[in-house]
């Protein structure tokens, strides 16, 4: 297909089964994500609205889901293609496709990678980056976890942030995975909100262990986001932890936050739990 369309502008989304409907009640947040308050209200018990002002699309596309339709959702990617002859498009087509079709037909390769950012790094199992929105004095920081591969062990993994000058008033973990590549299906992990048992939280630092889903046949992707009050002359770091042996949900948790940690943020008592995590650097972000 790229060699047909060597000119072809391909835009997506890829969102689980989801269709947005936005009522008369909206607005746009600091992101330029357009805001629905009929979700922004469904949610005011379990979430800070205000968070909604910070969000990022793709945040916002897990509360549109489960609004509108739960979270067993079948993955369709919405693909939009534009043919461009002398700087003007003469054909543009919308349509929908199974995620394995559009791998066949109509992906184009990334090309993005950690080599001129900093506040990225990859390997060949998976890439871990963070990315950072400020508009003084609220901040939202969210850490994205992608596998390139199927980790072999899934249990507790960390992610987690140590911050300085930092008031946190949400966050939340998110998980996706494949459970079937014939029938794809988005997984949101239960325990996402900030008020979840598997969160750490200390003055200086939060944390969430996130049980990799056992029936995942596909890589995952992970992230998790914080939203808060900053100021300027503080810093924050972020990493992310892969365990290598099984563990319990309270040996994962069980964590303060030191620069002498795991990722310059995790810091065990115990070294044979320690041990049984990655050592994964961490990624340091100054506030502007």
């Amino acid at each position: 297909m790229k060699k047909v369309f060597s000119l072809m502008a391909i835009s997506l989304f890829l969102w689980c089964g989801l269709i947005l409907n936005v009522s008369a009640s909206s607005y746009v947040n600091e992101k330029g994500v357009l805001i629905d308050e009929e979700i922004v209200n469904e949610f005011k018990d379990v979430m800070n609205p205000d968070s909604f002002k910070y969000m990022d699309q793709f945040i916002y596309n897990t509360y549109v889901f489960k609004h509108t339709h739960g979270f067993d959702r079948t993955t369709q990617i919405y693909v939009n293609k534009d043919l461009i002859q002398n700087g003007k498009i003469i054909k543009s087509e919308s349509f929908v496709v199974s995620e394995k079709e559009y791998n066949e037909k109509y992906a184009i390769e990334s090309h993005n990678d950690c080599s001129n950012n900093n506040l990225c790094w990859q390997t060949s199992a998976l890439k871990v980056e963070l990315e950072n929105s400020s508009s003084s004095p609220y901040l939202t920081s969210t850490l994205y976890v992608n596998w390139l591969t199927v980790p072999s062990v899934k249990s507790y993994d960390i992610l987690a942030f140590r911050y300085s000058n930092f008031n946190i008033l949400d966050a939340q973990g998110l998980q996706y995975v494949n459970y079937d590549t014939a029938n794809p299906i988005c997984y949101v992990w239960k325990d996402s909100s900030i008020n979840g048992n598997a969160f750490t939280k200390a003055s200086n630092g939060i944390g969430i262990a996130m049980g990799l889903s056992p029936k995942g046949n596909e890589p995952y992707s992970m992230q998790m986001f914080i939203w808060g009050t900053y100021k300027k002359g503080g810093s924050l770091v972020a990493t992310y932890q892969h365990t290598n042996s099984p563990l319990t949900l309270n040996e994962a948790k069980n964590y303060s936050f030191n620069s002498a940690g795991l990722g310059n943020v995790i810091n065990y008592s115990s070294a044979t739990i320690a041990n049984k995590y990655s050592g994964s650097p961490g990624i340091t972000y100054v506030y502007k």
